[in-house]
């Protein structure tokens, strides 16, 4: 579903013809997103089943293929590379099982890569190197956020000012008015299941249905006209969204940090005091994302130049990093397209690439604009 965008229907055929076409290059990738050009003036998307649509669709289109595994819950261990085989060879735990692969991409943070290197350097008979160790203990820093999820029955909770996707807090604003150290506040009603929202009906379905078989993932997409369980675009009445932490918290022990009951409370509060909001919400849920947002220090590039050498001295262009520490780009978008670009990689044989190769190049240094530069010269 995508906010006040008609997205023209595919049918199965073409869908699957342009599956084809965008293991073929970068540019009919895109071609296979119909009516690309709408989504230019876009700023929000969401999924009619959240987040986790996306990983139940590449989970069934993936289980199609009988020469793909999937391994649920299996941790890793290490990761070393294996000079005979020219492979990487994945620990598992607690089976202590070892696999080699021709290629790995890891999502994991600057703490766990560090561990891989010393392993494969130790491996190897060596040490890791102290400035790779130090990229790695600087760059790896994170903060928790507590979001609240609150439901209210009421549609007209908001009044007709309060329309948009929220607000932030920030650090200038006083302590009296924030203490419960909130972030910000996002109307997901105006984001989602809003009536001017419009999804689009399939000549057939991107994906085909399996809701009927209790062991399988849930279909991501059923064909149009199907009846199913309120989700979370069509339920009607106000949603609202409270995050608190972040770097509020950073230097908090997890001792001090407030239970998921008590953020709700907190939540509440705030709610009442910037909006007036009086109401109690029907469903109210809360979750502590531990270590979800990563921070990018000063020299962070540098870190990131130094480990991409590691990666490529060690691994020899066979492990690849992708996700939210990499690139210094969070958002949902830039790791999706970080793990677009690492297949691709993958696939042409681009052992240069490893996710953090363009800080070794001067196209990530900020160019210097002269004082005396207008500001329309600035944009041509």
């Amino acid at each position: 579903m995508v906010n006040r965008v008609t997205l023209t229907p595919v049918n199965v055929a073409l869908h699957v013809h342009r599956q084809i076409l965008a293991l073929q290059s970068r540019e009919t990738y895109f071609k296979r997103v119909p009516n690309l050009d709408s989504f230019a003036e876009v700023s929000v998307y969401t999924f009619r089943r959240g987040l986790g649509q996306i990983t139940s669709a590449l989970e069934q289109e993936l289980s199609k293929n009988k020469n793909i595994t999937i391994l649920r819950s299996a941790e890793v261990k290490d990761v070393v590379f294996n000079d005979s085989k020219n492979q990487v060879s994945v620990t598992q735990t607690p089976a202590g099982t070892t696999s080699n692969y021709d290629y790995v991409v890891s999502t994991l943070g600057p703490r766990t890569l560090k561990q891989f290197l010393t392993s494969s350097a130790q491996t190897s008979g060596s040490t890791l190197d102290p400035k790779v160790t130090k990229a790695c203990e600087h760059s790896d820093c994170s903060v928790n956020v507590m979001v609240i999820n609150l439901y209210y029955n009421n549609p007209d909770l908001l009044s007709p000012s309060l329309r948009g996707f929220g607000y932030l807090i920030p650090r200038s604003v006083p302590l009296e008015q924030n203490p419960e150290r909130a972030l910000g506040v996002l109307f997901s009603s105006e984001t989602s299941g809003r009536s001017d929202a419009v999804a689009s009906p399939s000549d057939g379905s991107y994906f085909e249905s399996i809701d009927s078989d209790p062991g399988s993932p849930l279909d991501p997409d059923p064909p149009h006209g199907e009846s199913g369980p309120v989700l979370q675009d069509t339920a009607p009445g106000t949603k609202l969204t409270v995050m608190m932490g972040g770097h509020w918290w950073s230097e908090w022990a997890p001792s001090d940090l407030p239970t998921e009951e008590q953020a709700i409370e907190m939540a509440q509060t705030l709610l009442r005091r910037h909006l007036n909001i009086m109401e109690s919400p029907a469903v109210a849920k809360a979750r502590l994302n531990r270590n979800c947002i990563p921070q990018y220090p000063v020299g962070y590039a540098q870190d990131m130049a130094t480990i991409h050498e590691a990666i490529t001295s060690t691994f020899h262009g066979r492990l690849k990093v992708a996700g939210p520490w990499w690139r210094g780009a969070p958002g949902m978008s830039d790791c999706v397209l970080s793990a677009r670009e690492s297949a691709w990689a993958i696939r042409d044989k681009e052992d240069e690439y490893t996710g953090v190769q363009g800080y070794t190049h001067e196209a990530w240094a900020r160019t210097h604009v002269p004082t005396k530069t207008t500001s329309t010269e600035r944009m041509e």
